[in-house]
């Protein structure tokens, strides 16, 4: 942001010097200070704008500039004028303000020009002295460039950390960009501070590292040092990923599903219960009856709308598993029937990665709850054994396990 300050030129009759008074015959006359010979006080042409600096007066000072005669005088009031373009001057018209401090010309373009006052025409008859010097500015330019951090792997993606540089060049930082290499593939995130870009379209097992560079109102940064590499890869069952443990991987006809990709269900590395009500004492029907792998979610959030007016989520199992946040996800649910059932099928997997990873293993001789309901019943919903994959339905007030789940 740039400001000039107008200086206003004293329009005195009588001089001082060492105390006497001039005698009218040696005064000089100074009320056409700043144009020689040939302007008349008749050409200043008070210009009027919003001396409050709230609105921009560019649109009006170019017209007033451009429509005024030659050996004119644009005057300016006392107060600060808010311009957001450049202006265009032209010769025999001359700006003068209220004095330093008093009249300010307030630019602030945007990025939309390099220059805020331009110059035009041929050069015109001496004018007068100039002012007074202005205050000194810095105009604002691109920011520095950031600190990289760490690049974490994930399936055909990374997360890149950044620290915010020490200077935004003076104009507010307004994005972060990632970039690859190979493939100068680009991750964003709109922001100011530090914080982590995820890049996503990566190769797996392709080697990446990145750069990351800061852009403000007048540019781009220079990139930052290069980072870490790391390698994208295809998750495996067993794999401690996402917050838990990958235990199961879609195939086609299910929900989650996407042919050439890889997705699949994670189990939380600990119970969140041992012992809690799959409702929160309203006996409803929340339409939570599918049993289906790919349901679980879709479930959990009916059984939440279902029982809003009730008890806390946390009351309750569907809204346990929800409240839950392993690795720091917020997207956990508790699993439908069919996909409680594969963390049995799996749970030796489940138990070694759990135990690996500060986790417990799932309770042998516990029950747990699934998501799915007993169809058009208000009262009853599926369980399952972990220690034989037994499952059934009981009454929704009864208390057993809870081990959220999510996809990826």
């Amino acid at each position: 942001m740039k400001k000039i300050f107008l200086i206003l030129v004293f329009l005195l009759n009588v001089t001082l010097i060492n105390g006497q008074t001039l005698s009218a015959a040696r005064s000089t006359d100074w009320t056409l200070a700043g144009l020689r010979d040939t302007v008349s006080p008749s050409n200043i042409i008070v210009f009027s704008g919003d001396i409050t600096g709230a609105t921009d007066v560019s649109a009006a000072l170019q017209l007033a500039i451009n429509n005024a005669p030659n050996n004119s005088i644009i005057q300016f009031d006392a107060g600060t004028y808010k311009i957001e373009n450049e202006i265009s001057l032209k010769s025999f018209v001359t700006l003068r303000g209220m004095g330093a401090g008093k009249t300010i010309l307030n630019f602030d373009l945007g990025g939309l020009g390099d220059n805020c006052l331009i110059a035009s025409g041929s050069e015109g008859p001496d004018l007068g002295l100039a002012s007074a010097a202005s205050n000194s500015v810095v105009p604002a330019n691109i920011p520095d460039a950031p600190t990289i951090g760490t690049a974490v792997a994930g399936v055909s993606q990374a997360t890149v950390s950044f620290t915010a540089p020490s200077s935004n060049g003076g104009s507010a930082i307004t994005s972060y960009t990632a970039t690859s290499s190979p493939e100068a593939i680009t991750g964003t995130v709109t922001q100011s501070g530090s914080g982590n870009i995820t890049v996503t379209g990566l190769t797996n097992s392709t080697a990446y590292t990145f750069t990351v560079t800061a852009t403000n109102a007048i540019g781009t940064s220079l990139a930052s040092a290069v980072s870490n590499s790391i390698t994208p890869q295809v998750p495996q069952l067993g794999d401690f990923y996402g917050g838990g443990v990958i235990y199961y991987l879609f195939v086609d006809g299910e929900i989650g599903y996407v042919a050439g990709e890889t997705h699949g269900l994670i189990a939380a590395v600990e119970d969140q219960s041992s012992g809690i009500q799959w409702h929160n004492g309203i006996s409803v029907f929340a339409g939570a009856a599918d049993q289906s792998i790919g349901a679980g979610s879709a479930n959990t959030d009916a059984i939440i709308l279902a029982h809003a007016q009730g008890a806390p989520e946390t009351s309750y199992a569907a809204g346990l598993a929800r409240d839950y946040n392993g690795g720091g996800y917020t997207d956990w649910f508790l699993p439908s029937r069919n996909e409680a059932y594969q963390m049995f099928i799996n749970k030796a997997l489940i138990n070694n990665t759990a135990a690996a990873n500060s986790g417990s293993d799932l309770t042998e001789d516990a029950y747990y709850w699934s998501s799915s309901e007993k169809n058009n019943n208000v009262t009853l919903a599926w369980f399952f054994e972990i220690s034989n994959g037994g499952s059934g339905v009981v009454s929704k007030g009864t208390t057993y396990n809870v081990r959220a789940v999510r996809a990826f």
